[in-house]
Order: structure tokens, then sequence, then C-alpha cells
């Protein structure tokens, strides 16, 4: 049994399209945005449903699950890394994945 699939904002091939979480690639782009929505319950923003860098933006993220922590982390958009520099995803870059 896998994880419940999503419907998500992917850009891929040069165009935006919906396409189901289960579908994604590496290299997929994703937009991910808070929805109101008339359930409340749906309303506690979206579901990563994969490890990604995040471009732009801020969010806040709750890794308790994976890293045990109970207060919430934030995350920022990646601002800016040079042509040479390797990404780090452990250390230095690590506020920029989810």
């Amino acid at each position: 049994m896998g994880n419940k699939s999503y419907i998500l904002m992917v850009y891929r091939n040069d165009r935006w399209t919906t396409m189901e979480s289960s579908d994604l690639l590496p290299g997929d782009l994703l937009s991910l945005t808070r929805r109101k929505t008339k359930n409340k319950a749906d309303d506690d923003g979206d579901l990563v449903p994969a490890d990604i860098l995040l471009l732009r933006g801020t969010t806040v993220v709750n890794e308790a699950s994976l890293t045990g922590e109970s207060v919430p982390q934030m995350k920022e958009g990646l601002s800016e890394i040079l042509d040479e520099e390797l990404l780090c995803m452990k250390n230095k870059h690590k506020n920029h994945v989810l």
C-alpha cells in the first residue's frame, strides 16, 4: 500500500500542467500554494509528496515525523547558488529542502 496521490501543478516540457504526484520525475518543478477549501480539515496547506528544493518563497514545515523535532521549521527559497557551487542538502542548503 503506497501513499495517497495528490493533484499538483507541475512544470515539465516547457509548460504547466496538472498531474498526479505519483507521476513526478526528477527535475519537475512544482507549484506549492496554500488553498482555501470548504472543508476546514483540508485547510492545512499542501502535503509535499517528494523531497524538493524550494526555489522561491518561504514556508513553515512540520517535520516531526521525519526528525522528531516538535517545533515547525521555517524553510526559505534558494536565493542564489554559484555555477560552480555544489548543492549540499544536509548542511549549507538544508533550509531550502522540503
